[in-house]
């Protein structure tokens, strides 16, 4: 019987018409046939790259090893991947020691806060108030610096104090922080006679909070280092001192009577973009300078706080609120009415920097400058209000005690 066998798309003749020679080359056929197949059907095998397999026998040959044998080839590939996972293990902790290292010299001068032993740290609940005072700021600080320190509180505002270049017991910390300081990092910090920033919180409570973050670090990171650098091109290479990384600050609650007097009188709100210094030395440049000299006597009359010499020498400081209490005497009529008289002109002089229109709106106006010079004029005239009162008053007295003595002339009163 003649029939075909099928096999992978070949045809193969049948037993009977083949020759004994040519059934083992049939037989051959098909074993190679069937390999194939089976060839096939196996799982892939992964071949070695040649590439790994130099690195390998490099690796041994380093290790003094045979290169002869490549069956241990996967144990070869974990040791060489292990070894370098532990080197890089050890070179990022060597990393993380030396910059820690490196913090610590930079920062351990510092990292003591300031001493605010001298302030009393011990309120009452009656006179704790919405605002804190911040010590010891670094140079560089702003707004925007401030609001991450602050970070999960909420403060309302940021006020800068007018400079009064002297130590007020009821604000400053020790001096004793500067002295123990290091001279070379003293320029990297603001003394409470630079630069007095007091921050709002929309509660008492918040505010408290605020004064937890006491001794906690503003980084230099976080600061303007226009300044910094500013200072290092004028100095030597040799006298050049690179910030530290961070620096300690203090955090106080200020007394509620006193604290809505500084924020009425002697304040202004920073502004975001601009350093707190800066702006506050801005704004002084254009400033009268007798406007700081009028807010601040305010605030010695009412809270008996220290003045630094230019305000003293303003020579503002007379109590005319206690004139009553004067004798309506002829030698304090003619001092009180001089003093009335300087008064008046200061008054007519910083009223042109006030717009004539606006003046009851110019109380509350945003720009510093105006609403620092209104309140400056507010003062003199409540000043000048006593003071005639008081010169009036003595004015009668005169008149009736001096009309016996026809040769006086009650005109010069």
């Amino acid at each position: 019987m003649h029939f075909l066998l099928k096999n992978h798309g070949m045809e193969f003749p049948s037993k009977s018409q083949l020759k004994p020679c040519d059934q083992l080359e049939n037989y051959g056929r098909r074993i190679r046939i069937r390999s194939e197949q089976q060839r096939q059907n196996r799982k892939e095998i992964k071949v070695i790259d040649t590439c790994l397999v130099d690195r390998i026998k490099k690796q041994q040959t380093k290790n003094g090893k045979s290169s002869k044998n490549l069956d241990n080839n996967n144990s070869v590939i974990r040791e060489i991947s292990l070894k370098k996972r532990q080197h890089r293990k050890h070179h990022k902790l060597s990393n993380i020691r030396s910059k820690k290292t490196r913090v610590n010299k930079k920062t351990a001068q510092i990292r003591k806060s300031p001493d605010l032993s001298q302030i009393s740290t011990k309120i009452s609940t009656d006179s704790q108030s919405k605002y804190v005072q911040l010590h010891e700021l670094p140079v560089g600080t702003s707004y925007e610096t401030l609001k991450f320190f602050f970070t999960g509180l909420s403060f309302r505002r940021v006020l800068l104090l007018l400079s009064n270049r002297t130590e007020i017991p009821a604000l400053d910390p020790s001096s004793s922080f500067h002295q123990k300081s290091q001279s070379n990092l003293r320029e990297f910090v603001y003394t409470n006679r630079d630069l007095r920033v007091l921050v709002e919180f929309d509660s008492i409570s918040e505010a408290l909070l605020a004064r937890d973050r006491s001794k906690e670090i503003i980084f230099t990171k976080h600061l303007d280092l226009e300044q910094y650098s500013e200072r290092n091109e004028q100095d030597n290479e040799d006298n050049r001192v690179d910030p530290p990384d961070g620096f300690s600050i203090g955090v106080s609650i200020v007394p509620r009577h006193l604290a809505l007097l500084l924020s009425n009188y002697v304040s202004f709100e920073a502004i975001p973009g601009v350093t707190l210094h800066s702006y506050l030395s801005k704004t002084e440049s254009n400033m009268k300078p007798l406007v700081r000299a009028i807010l601040w006597t305010k605030i010695q009359q009412e809270c008996n706080v220290a003045v630094d010499n230019v305000i003293k020498n303003a020579n503002l400081n007379i109590l005319s609120e206690s004139v009553g209490n004067l004798n309506p005497t002829l030698p304090n009529y003619q001092l009180f009415a001089n003093h009335y008289n300087r008064m008046n002109t200061i008054y007519d002089d910083m009223l042109m920097n006030i717009p004539p229109d606006d003046y009851d709106e110019a109380m509350f106006s945003v720009d510093p400058l105006i609403r620092l010079t209104t309140q400056a004029c507010s003062v003199l005239d409540n000043e000048m209000k006593y003071i005639n009162k008081f010169l009036y008053q003595v004015q009668i007295y005169l008149k009736n005690t001096l009309k016996k003595n026809s040769s006086y002339d009650y005109n010069l009163l």
